[in-house]
């Protein structure tokens, strides 16, 4: 009987904590303990409110600022997979697919075999499914996203060997034994094939290429593959910074410590597997680096060892100035969007903040509610490792539009990977909607939610459907409010909050069609809280649909159709712990 993995997100996760180096740990706290606490907060980390949370909260709508917002931001990892138990049933809406994760990163297309690596004791297995139909598990989910309106970003290995069997046995990972086992329970997966790509691989010539597994899936899906509604995207591989980690049976320790690539030779391997890519496929649009970590990001987890030829520079620099200058040298572009995944690490007494089995205290709530502000507000200081290494707020999504704008100009963003936890509870719920909103605002371009809740913590009792019912409802709220497809639009207005500690606002309309502003409205406090929902350069509103998330029901309610007197102004109560949809109409 094949034994199935524990939850592999879970696992990873917990390894990429591991693997952070000590001493950037300790360095990040003795920066965060000289810096000045947080005078709105209270001695137990909740939220002290000010007097500005006294007045009624201001959200200012510019209908004259417009920006388009992508569609592929309401992605989930594995959203075409067929259904177990370990999934609940996603919500319809979803846009974008992702087949990932360490699995993939010794995936064989030509038989299915993959490697868990230190998901499950590196063993060869057929966990992925699909049998020994060349490509069959990817088949499967890309065409059961594509059959559910979702794109798919697809992996492509770029460690060097993809598993050979499906003998449910470890490999090992003892360095003296390398080459034997790489020899005995793998087979080297090369960039680019010398001669005609076949639809029907040659599985007895020791030797998988990628450029033909391209060629195969765009050629068994081609109308997924040029779809602006399911196009198939392509990932060079996944977490890559962490592969001695993950992937010790191909890459084992030296000298006891954790195998990395300098910068070179990883650049060095995307370029050539994003020219394999390419040459099948020159309209896909590509995805790298998808580092796991904040310091595989900055130093492709080399800290505290400099790169032998860069020194301590930061890595996502050196690697999109390399990528532009191939695509100068080459003249096509290599790299379409720099990837991502990002995972809070915000603690509280002890526990990370997407801990689902960690107490969940006032504090942690509010620390899981405030958690997306990282990802833009420079006000903002989390107080993790992270921000102590960085010297105060993050502010992740700008610092990477202007890494781009300095270094490759034109790159899109993904983060196709995040979990802020609790998916089970109202706290997951607020800030899923909060993430996507921001998501919006600032311009990213895809990013698919990795679900890593553990559905063994209360109240859950085991049940994924309940484990992530609020975030089910969160992405609702943008793509499904009514339950008849009702969404957020597809180009989003200048939208602020007088108060972002404890409120946020996003706005959007419809391409061509003024007639209705769609807003998401968050209330982070734990009672109602009036709003004035100003809106410049539109006005006639005659009414607006009201639909909430809250405590008391974990999807979109239809609380009301207020009718309205046509004015710019529009006052609106939010209720505690809540995301509402507002439907202005003219």
């Amino acid at each position: 009987m094949r034994q199935q993995s524990p939850s592999p997100r879970r696992t990873r996760r917990a390894l990429a904590r591991r693997i952070v180096p000590l001493a950037l740990v300790v360095a990040a706290a003795a920066i965060a303990a000289c810096r000045v606490g947080d005078a709105e907060e209270r001695s137990d980390g909740t939220l002290r409110e000010t007097a500005a949370d006294s007045q009624p909260a201001r959200f200012a709508i510019d209908a004259s600022t417009r920006f388009p917002i992508s569609r592929y931001i309401y992605g989930i990892n594995g959203y075409g997979a067929p259904h177990d138990s370990s999934a609940p049933e996603w919500p319809s809406g979803v846009t974008l697919s992702r087949f990932g994760g360490n699995r993939l990163t010794a995936y064989n297309w030509e038989n299915n075999a993959s490697n868990a690596g230190r998901d499950w004791n590196y063993q060869n297995d057929d966990y992925l499914g699909g049998g020994t139909t060349p490509g069959e598990a990817v088949r499967v989910r890309v065409d059961g996203a594509a059959a559910r309106g979702a794109g798919t970003i697809v992996t492509v290995p770029m460690i060097g060997y993809v598993a050979r069997d499906m003998d449910e046995t470890s490999v090992g990972t003892d360095p003296t034994t390398l080459h034997a086992r790489l020899a005995a329970r793998f087979v080297r997966s090369l960039p680019s094939k010398r001669g005609t790509l076949a639809l029907a691989p040659d599985v007895d010539d020791s030797a998988v290429y990628q450029d033909e597994f391209v060629y195969w899936l765009t050629h068994r899906a081609p109308r997924v593959a040029r779809s602006d509604t399911t196009p198939l995207f392509f990932a060079l591989d996944n977490e890559p910074d962490v592969w001695g980690a993950t992937h010790e049976e191909i890459m084992p320790k030296v000298g006891g410590k954790m195998a990395t690539l300098t910068y070179d030779e990883f650049i060095d391997r995307t370029i050539s597997y994003a020219r394999a890519v390419k040459a099948v496929a020159p309209d896909a649009l590509v995805f790298g680096p998808g580092t796991a970590t904040w310091t595989g990001a900055t130093t492709f987890a080399r800290y505290p060892t400099p790169d032998p030829k860069y020194g301590r520079q930061d890595f996502l620099d050196v690697y999109l100035d390399r990528m532009r200058d191939a695509e100068r040298a080459g003249g096509r572009r290599l790299l379409d969007v720099l990837d991502l995944h990002w995972y809070p690490e915000i603690q509280v007494d002890g526990s990370k903040i997407d801990d689902d089995m960690a107490t969940q205290t006032p504090a942690m709530v509010q620390a899981r509610l405030q958690a997306p502000r990282s990802l833009w507000d420079s006000t903002y200081d989390e107080k993790s490792w992270v921000s102590g290494v960085r010297g105060g707020p993050i502010r992740l999504l700008p610092l990477l539009r202007e890494k781009i704008a300095a270094h490759y100009p034109g790159t899109k963003i993904a983060i196709s990977e995040y979990f802020y936890g609790r998916g089970g509870d109202i706290s997951g719920g607020i800030a899923q909607a909060d993430v996507l909103g921001i998501f919006g605002r600032e311009g990213v371009f895809a990013a698919t939610l990795w679900p890593t809740a553990n559905t063994a913590a209360v109240p859950y009792g085991g049940n994924a459907d309940r484990a992530y019912r609020y975030i089910v409802g969160a992405f609702r709220m943008y793509r499904d409010y009514d339950g008849r497809g009702g969404g957020f639009g597809g180009v989003g207005l200048a939208a602020h909050t007088s108060t972002p500690r404890t409120t946020s606002v996003y706005a959007s309309t419809d391409d061509g069609d003024a007639s209705r502003v769609v807003l998401v409205a968050i209330n982070k406090l734990a009672r109602p809280r009036p709003a004035v929902i100003e809106v410049a350069g539109v006005s006639g509103w005659r009414t607006m649909e009201v639909y909430t998330l809250t405590a008391d029901a974990p999807g979109p309610q239809r609380a009301a159709v207020v009718p309205l007197d046509g004015g710019s102004a529009v006052p609106y109560t939010m209720p505690p712990l809540s995301v509402s949809t507002l439907v202005l109409r003219r």
